[in-house]
């Protein structure tokens, strides 16, 4: 699994990932095994020095085991002072179960988004200083990408 990241703009840290088998057994990914690096050469942005990536294997990997994995990306850098941005992708090149992108913001910040090819609208927690917006897709079936195909 590898997770590129701006290091200037943004902290990642993997919360939990394990390797679920049908027997109920599971094994986690230990904290030795998870890298954090600036990005292998050959990528776009191996000129920039905080272009890192965060990176783990899972362990025991077998046809019929579930890859579970939790990440957190928090961007304590804006771009332009006083506002924020992101962009997702909800790119697969494997099956998944369930997807889950949450943003947290201050409640003075008003939230704004667009989406492409995606019919799912994020469900809206308001709470006294913070809010959340949580998008949840299911059952996404892997696609295979071609040359020139647009990422989303």
């Amino acid at each position: 699994v590898r997770i590129p990241y701006n290091s200037y703009r943004s902290k990642v840290k993997l919360i939990r990932a394990v390797t679920r088998f049908s027997d109920g057994n599971e094994i986690s990914v230990s904290r030795g095994a998870v890298r954090d690096a600036v990005r292998a050469a050959g990528e776009d942005d191996l000129m920039y020095t905080d272009a890192r990536e965060l990176s783990f294997s899972m362990p025991a990997v077998h046809v019929g085991a579930t890859l579970e994995y939790e990440i957190e990306i928090r961007n304590h850098r804006p771009a332009h002072k006083g506002e924020a941005w992101d962009e997702h992708i909800f790119r697969r090149d494997a099956p998944v179960r369930e997807w889950r992108y949450v943003i947290e913001y201050p409640n003075r910040m008003p939230l704004r988004f667009k989406s492409r090819n995606l019919d799912v609208e994020p469900e809206i927690v308001k709470g006294r200083w913070r809010s959340t917006a949580e998008w949840v897709l299911n059952d996404l079936e892997e696609i295979r990408y071609e040359g020139g195909m647009p990422l989303w």
